[in-house]
């Protein structure tokens, strides 16, 4: 793999964020999101996980999801809530890269 991803940016999560209607409802949800700003990415990936049970198309729910994976080095568990044609995109697109 090529140096270059590494170099990128980390985006600082804020509680701006955070989807507000959902962390009204779901305190799995609530806690998962203020993990992560405080960058406990075990905690935030096992609250989200629980909120995910209940909110499984919740697109900030799966990005929030996929960032703790990511910071924690999960790639793989990061790359599963991509849907299907996304990954296939980024996967060819590291291959390209990769060359």
């Amino acid at each position: 793999m090529g140096a270059g991803r590494d170099a990128l940016p980390r985006p600082t999560p804020t509680p701006a964020e955070t989807d507000l209607e959902l962390a009204a409802a779901d305190q799995d949800y609530a806690t998962g999101r203020k993990a992560i700003v405080a960058r406990q990415w075990e905690e935030a990936i096992a609250r989200l996980r629980k909120a995910e049970g209940r909110h499984p198309d919740h697109a900030d729910l799966q990005n929030d999801l996929g960032y703790a994976h990511r910071n924690l080095k999960q790639l793989d568990a990061a790359f599963r809530l991509l849907p299907c044609e996304e990954l296939t995109d980024l996967e060819k697109a590291f291959a390209k890269y990769d060359r």
